[in-house]
């Protein structure tokens, strides 16, 4: 029976075979660990998106998702913990089931913005106007199950740095792990080659943990 390997599960590509082999000093044109190295950048950036519970780089193409209107704050405000960029289309329905109605893109606003939005960050909330045009036939989110449609662009408008490093860092701990026999200590070998423990340092946990999914009560 012939085995293939599963594809990689992560949406983003914190580190890539490319980018871990320049953190490594490995040249480009030397492709003889290639493979191995792309796997190990899949893992890593499985591990990313596992650890922290979310996508940390941009989703590809407009996308249509529901929300129930049970996660709303309140009438008036629905939480979107992953983020989006972009709003195309607003749709709300009444309760579970219902028929949709397009609210009018002037009537409600993503936050938070300006000196509020953390640099580089997506948005978080969706706010409905609380002064409807008269062109809007349901000016408020109602208790439902996906009762809420949105099209748009999702995710971050880029990775952030820190885990573009945090990745590229990972890798690298991972292969020197590799080339060492998996020992898993920091130090020296009999050559002088340094030991790196593969295992994730307090500061990369730390600042992972600033990114982990933060449940609807968290986000502020």
């Amino acid at each position: 029976m012939l085995y293939t390997d599963p594809m990689p599960t992560a949406i983003g590509s914190y580190v890539t075979t490319a980018t871990a082999k320049a953190r490594l000093g490995i040249p480009s044109a030397d492709t003889t660990d290639d493979t191995l190295i792309g796997k190990v950048c899949d893992q890593i950036n499985a591990y990313i998106e596992s650890y922290t519970g979310t996508v940390l780089a941009p989703i590809s193409g407009t996308l249509v998702k529901t929300f129930d209107g049970y996660e709303c704050t309140s009438n008036r405000v629905l939480l979107i913990p992953r983020g989006v960029r972009t709003i195309t289309l607003l749709e709300n329905s009444a309760y579970t089931g219902g028929p949709f109605q397009t609210i009018p893109s002037t009537d409600y606003f993503l936050r938070p913005s300006g000196y509020d939005l953390n640099p580089g960050y997506p948005y978080t909330e969706l706010v409905m106007t609380n002064v409807p045009s008269a062109g809007n036939p349901l000016p408020t989110f109602n208790p439902g199950f996906d009762n809420i449609r949105i099209t748009g662009t999702w995710g971050w408008p880029q990775t952030p740095d820190e885990i573009t490093e945090i990745a590229e860092v990972m890798v690298v701990r991972a292969w020197a792990g590799r080339q060492a026999g998996q020992t898993d200590q920091i130090g020296v070998s009999e050559g002088g080659m340094p030991i790196i423990s593969r295992t994730v340092s307090l500061r990369d946990r730390e600042t992972l943990g600033r990114f982990r999914l933060k449940r609807p009560d968290e986000i502020g």
